[in-house]
């Protein structure tokens, strides 16, 4: 069974930083929605998540990420359903 769409994903970013005197992490997700068919891109869009981090701590540090990826997860799922049904709807026939 092959789906409509492929969904690709890189990771951009997933650093700790300093900024300000501020710790915390910051993780970017690019994703590209593919037509399985012709491998033809129909959307892509920028993640991206900021997260401050109580400590300088490496515990600090997966707890900022857990939660950075946790809230881009969801969000590129959404908007890859979205994309996707988008696309297929433009892609149908007229009813008659």
């Amino acid at each position: 069974m092959a789906g409509d769409f492929v969904l690709l994903s890189d990771l951009r970013a997933s650093q700790a930083e300093i900024i300000d005197g501020e710790p915390r992490v910051r993780v970017e997700l690019s994703a590209r929605l593919l037509r399985s068919s012709s491998n033809q891109a129909v959307a892509a869009q920028v993640f991206a998540r900021e997260v401050p981090l109580p400590g300088r701590d490496v515990e600090s540090a997966i707890g900022g990420f857990s939660t950075a990826l946790d809230a881009l997860v969801p969000e590129v799922v959404a908007w890859a359903l979205t994309a996707g049904e988008a696309n297929w709807a433009a892609s149908q026939p007229p009813a008659r």
